[in-house]
């Protein structure tokens, strides 16, 4: 599966991609993200997300990696997770964080390899919910950036 997207932001770049790796804010932004913590033992970020897809509800831990990254211009991080209930998902995805003359474009592209159950969400409308709920982390973590808030 394949998502690929862009999200404009108020908040300065440097903002944004220090936040795409700080745990308490993914927290505070993530729909349904019940926590989100560095594990020092694996060297990368944890969250716990529960999703509202019946049958594949979670709690679900996504171990997020930093695979590259050229501060504050550009990340490439894999995310995933195994196991026997659900299914496995794992992807990589290239965020791209370019100034604007009021703030900052993000770009995305993602590439996903679904098994299991979950590989059933491999269709147009699973992406579209998929598109919806990363649009409305970009929104929170904005809001969060810009005003304080951490509205989910």
């Amino acid at each position: 599966m394949k998502l690929n997207g862009f999200y404009k932001f108020q908040a300065s770049k440097e903002q944004i991609f220090a936040a795409l790796l700080d745990p308490k804010q993914l927290e505070a932004t993530i729909p349904a993200c019940d926590s989100a913590w560095y594990s020092n033992t694996w060297g990368h970020i944890e969250v716990s997300i529960k999703t509202p897809v019946p049958g594949l509800e979670g709690p679900y831990v996504i171990s997020v990696k930093v695979l590259e990254k050229h501060e504050p211009d550009m990340l490439v991080l894999s995310a995933g997770r195994n196991g026997t209930i659900g299914g496995k998902v794992n992807t990589v995805t290239r965020i791209s964080l370019t100034d604007e003359a009021d703030g900052t474009m993000l770009t995305y592209e993602t590439t996903a390899e679904l098994s299991g159950p979950i590989a059933a969400a491999n269709n147009p409308l699973f992406q579209g919910i998929a598109k919806h709920s990363l649009k409305t982390f970009f929104k929170n973590l904005d809001a969060s950036l810009v005003q304080g808030s951490t509205v989910k």
